[in-house]
């Protein structure tokens, strides 16, 4: 199929951790047109057409999604950090509201968000695994202001579905996990801070994770399989932080942690002194924020089982995932992040 024939599709957040899977999915298929601030040179590969422009300029969007049939909503950024609550509220709720304008003027027919999984589930008791059909959170992660970006951004994706705008499918991944980060990128943090610096004693919640890859691949399931005004959770693994760590330890052959922060007294603590490590963090291992120590003492968990039935979609065994993360962070352009000489084999 040439390109000109196959179906025009624009990428926010192509140069981001999930945008380049999302490109590499694509091809083949389709034709894609990435959103770029700056020109990217040759790294996006040959086929895909770079269109310049950003979320805060509505008139550089419109440019952008000329012509396209589809457009894909991966932009985004992270903090947990209060002081970027109004960074957070402008890329993910202006920024998604000024797209999803651009996409209807241009009169795109489908529209993929890329959320988060904690905007459908989290909660304070173990054991406890969300589903798209489970109580509302809003109220929980009012206070997280990424996670209530995310939520209201999302909000205003689905409801230029509800309009009849275009069609809308938000897909809600966990954390999201393997090769292709980039140096400082909170998702490689999880792993490469710890192979760095260690982390005796970690959360006593729960982390959800997924491969990056298979959810390049749920995004392109969902351009075709997707129902609009639908959300579809993609998550491979519930476990325990202390049992994410473990794995990740013998993966590296680094030191595993020796202890748990029980995650009721910690979440009470940090209520009761809330000026706990608020300036310098509280030390544990490679310093760990107060809001970071917050979130990962609650439960993530969530199942994939609509986006198994109805988009087909598969995730690779976690323990690949892990491996091909910590392989990745071996790579010369992570010197000074993680020591290779700490890197093993997979068991």
């Amino acid at each position: 199929m040439s390109t000109e024939s196959r179906p025009r599709v624009l990428v926010t957040g192509a140069t981001g951790f999930l945008g380049p899977h999302v490109l590499s999915a694509l091809a083949g298929t389709h034709a894609a047109v990435a959103l770029c601030r700056r020109d990217p040179g040759d790294a996006l590969g040959p086929d895909v057409e770079v269109r310049l422009g950003s979320l805060e300029d509505a008139d550089s969007l419109a440019a952008a999604v000329e012509g396209c049939t589809a457009v894909i909503h991966a932009a985004g950024s992270v903090s947990h950090e209060a002081r970027d609550a109004q960074q957070m509220w402008d890329v993910h709720v202006r920024g998604t509201e000024r797209i999803v304008a651009a996409a209807r003027d241009a009169g795109v027919r489908r529209f993929v968000h890329l959320s988060s999984s904690g905007t459908v589930w989290v909660s304070r008791r173990v054991g406890r695994v969300g589903t798209e059909e489970t109580a509302d959170v809003t109220q929980l992660i009012s206070r997280w202001p990424y996670y209530r970006s995310k939520a209201i951004g999302e909000e205003a994706a689905l409801a230029s579905h509800e309009a009849g705008s275009f069609e809308v499918i938000c897909l809600n991944p966990s954390l999201l996990l393997g090769p292709g980060d980039r140096p400082g990128g909170t998702s490689m943090a999880t792993v490469g801070q710890f192979l760095d610096h260690g982390l005796p004693l970690v959360p006593g919640g729960t982390i959800a994770f997924v491969d990056v890859r298979d959810v390049a691949d749920g995004v392109v399931r969902s351009l075709h399989r997707g129902r609009g005004g639908e959300r579809y959770l993609l998550n491979a693994a519930n476990w325990s932080w202390l049992s994410f760590y473990e794995r990740v330890a013998r993966v590296a052959d680094a030191k595993p942690p020796t202890g748990v922060l029980p995650a009721r007294p910690t979440r009470r603590v940090l209520r009761w002194l809330p000026g706990l490590g608020r300036e310098e963090g509280l030390g544990l291992g490679s310093r760990i924020s107060r809001e970071e120590l917050e979130l990962a003492s609650h439960h993530w968990g969530v199942d994939a089982q609509k986006a198994r039935d109805e988009l087909g979609w598969r995730a690779r065994d976690p323990l690949e995932t892990l491996a091909d993360t910590v392989r990745d962070l071996s790579e010369p352009r992570w010197t000074g992040w993680v020591s290779p000489p700490q890197l093993g084999e997979t068991p």
